[in-house]
């Protein structure tokens, strides 16, 4: 119900509008005709147009009374007694006010359709023809408003290009049924006027509906590859399963529509040309109506389901495809980049054969050779997989879940991994293989949702258990998250004072903080807006917190922000700090101050430094950091600083948010 029969009912009117738009086109396109028998045609289509509008007028209204139905969980019935209750919605709502506005418009719809077949002169007839068009096309253009891009900051840029979408799908689509009928009538009675009239109305519509479908692909890939950005959510989710059956559909009706047009539309235009040729015209034709119908079921389908960015996927195949997890293992760049060599090798053998003719078998044996190449090239990058591999974590990569984390790692996991991490725990020895050395580079190529599987199912072949019926969901993603800060701590030892311009990678782990007027703020509230400078001091860097101090004002023209972390309130006055939860962001910060000189203690999880800082960009990402113990050159000098900060400030958005950039 709350999804079957809104996805129906949306269907059918999106269909029904359709059907307006694109019949009402046709008829322009055909002209006006002098024959009685296309005359009565013409009218039996124009009076569709009237059917067509109430069924849509209806429909709308149905749905609208079954979407309050779902937002209230009232029973149909109930909401149409308790009229209240579906103005308030109505009013009070987007998708109410948009709704409304559709349904006026579809009720004034009504009033041109009518005009249409009351016969009156050929001048009224075409006003009234474009105002049915026009006003139907501007239900059509109003409808995306109230879908998911447009309830989105990030996606409203996608909403001119789902309205011409829309109504292109609408021009192209509902100008077939009127199309159907045309050919399907004058194939039954035949005669040289007919067929010229047909031919001609049948190129027009042609070299228009190329327009329409280049516009219909363009945006169509625009909208899907804007919805779905990962294998997770293009495989994982139902989302991205309708959007790829939505492609295979638009694929199939490309290939009927190019046989109609390279085929059947030349032999249409063939003086003496035999029904059997109109009448199959008309039968490939409605071939493509049909998928064009499932396609507009399957776009309905999509506005009422999760959108594929919001669900979690679950990955079904037992494999992945991954270049950064396979490429470092010799010999897979060798194999893997000769196969697809041979591939394209074979790609061009094939449409060499395909040039002459008589080459068939030479041109099914090509085509075999390259999807052979291609699989063979595919299983050397492909890695195990598993239902959560997609899975994306439920609890926000912050340091209070990376030192829950930590705590949680000693109490379970260090009997096997060590208390270093390092894979050389007391039980280690027990176990069927060596536990990972968690500190080295192979943990950073799994996925999180990986992680999320081991450790809530183990992986038997090694002997480690399952941790499901002892951590829950949100522990289980706190030692995740701690993993993940430990293992690209070991990669940050060659973080320095220094900036590489263009390169940011290590994600900056959240954490709340105080303003200089108590304010509460996030550190991820400064993204897109400031750069960041985090200082983990110590009681006798009194002066350096005294410096930032007074620098404050001359570090905000640059765009940048100075934040001390210290519980001692007398040492963080006056500039914005993090005085509650002081130690959980020093403990996590602390994990990535690893350096070339020292990697720490192998039997200790955390490094211990007395006094770091770190820079931050402004989308987020640890882009240098001063260690005060070992880097001979710093940012005593405020100058230097700055001209870090200026380099940062020069550069533009290169990945998107640390919490969504999980390895």
């Amino acid at each position: 119900m709350t999804v079957l029969f809104p996805a129906l009912c949306k269907a059918i009117a999106d269909i029904a509008l359709a059907w307006v738009i694109g019949g009402v086109l046709f008829l322009l396109l055909a002209g006006p005709s002098s024959d009685a028998f296309l005359a009565a045609w013409q009218r039996r289509v124009q009076v569709g147009f009237l059917w067509a509008a109430s069924i849509h007028l209806f429909v709308t209204a149905g749905l609208f009374i079954a979407q309050v139905a779902i937002a209230t969980d009232m029973a149909l019935l109930e909401i149409v007694a308790a009229g209240q209750t579906l103005e308030s919605f109505g009013f009070d709502t987007h998708y109410g006010r948009i709704t409304l506005a559709r349904l006026a418009l579809s009720l004034l719809l009504l009033l041109p359709t009518t005009i249409l077949i009351r016969g009156w002169s050929r001048e009224r007839q075409r006003s009234a023809s474009i105002v049915t068009a026009g006003t139907a096309a501007l239900i059509a253009l109003i409808g995306p408003l109230a879908g998911h891009a447009a309830g989105e900051d990030d996606s409203r840029w996608l909403v001119p290009t789902y309205q011409l979408h829309v109504l292109a799908v609408s021009a192209w689509l509902g100008a077939l049924p009127a199309w159907i009928w045309l050919v399907a009538s004058v194939a039954v009675t035949p005669t040289e006027t007919r067929r010229v009239y047909v031919a001609a109305t049948l190129r027009r519509f042609s070299q228009l509906a190329i327009g329409f479908v280049v516009v219909v692909v363009a945006s169509g890939l625009v909208l899907a590859f804007s919805s779905a950005s990962s294998a997770g959510e293009w495989l994982g989710t139902t989302y991205g399963q309708l959007i790829i059956t939505k492609l295979a559909l638009l694929a199939c009706i490309l290939l009927v529509a190019n046989r109609i047009r390279t085929r059947f539309l030349p032999v249409m235009e063939t003086v003496g040309a035999r029904p059997a040729a109109f009448l199959a015209g008309a039968g490939w034709a409605a071939t493509e109506f049909f998928c064009g119908v499932l396609i507009v079921g399957c776009a309905a389908a999509l506005s009422s389901v999760i959108p594929a960015r919001h669900d979690q996927p679950i990955w079904w195949l037992p494999f992945r495809f991954s270049i950064e997890a396979t490429w470092p293992a010799w010999p897979t760049p060798v194999i893997a980049a000769g196969a697809f060599s041979l591939a394209l090798l074979s790609l061009f053998w094939g449409l060499l054969v395909c040039l002459r003719k008589r080459r068939k078998v030479k041109a099914v044996a090509a085509g075999a050779a390259a999807v052979i190449s291609v699989a063979g090239g595919l299983s050397q990058i492909s890695v195990q997989a598993y239902p959560d591999t997609y899975r994306r974590p439920s609890v926000a990569y912050s340091t209070i879940s990376i030192t829950n984390g930590k705590r949680l790692f000693a109490q379970n996991c260090a009997d096997c991994h060590g208390s270093g991490g390092l894979g050389d725990g007391p039980a280690a020895s027990t176990l069927p293989k060596p536990p990972a050395n968690l500190s080295e580079p192979h943990t950073a190529l799994h996925t999180v949702g990986d992680m999320f599987w081991w450790l809530s199912h183990g992986i038997p072949k090694s002997g480690m258990p399952g941790f499901a019926d002892v951590l829950d969901e949100q522990a289980r993603w706190d030692v995740i998250n701690f993993l993940r800060t430990f293992s690209e701590g070991f990669q940050a030892r060659l973080l320095s004072p220094e900036i590489i311009p263009d390169h940011p990678w290590l994600g900056a782990p959240n954490f709340f903080l105080e303003d200089e007027n108590g304010a509460e703020r996030e550190l991820k509230d400064f993204r897109e807006q400031s750069n960041v400078l985090l200082v983990f001091p110590e009681k006798s860097d009194a002066m350096r917190v005294k410096q930032l101090r007074l620098e404050q004002k001359r570090f905000r023209k640059e765009r940048l922000w100075a934040i001390i972390v210290s519980p001692d309130a007398k040492l963080a006055a006056g500039v914005p700090n993090v005085r509650h939860g002081a130690q959980e962001v020093r403990e996590s910060y602390d994990l990535l101050s690893r350096s070339t000189t020292n990697r720490g203690d192998p039997k200790r999880l955390e490094m211990g430094r007395r006094s770091m800082e770190f820079l931050i960009d402004r989308f987020g990402y640890i882009r240098a950091r001063w260690l005060q113990e070992e880097d001979e050159c710093g940012w005593e000098n405020s100058d230097e600083l700055v001209s870090r900060v200026r380099v940062l400030n020069r550069e533009s958005k290169i990945l998107p948010p640390p919490a969504q950039h999980v390895h």
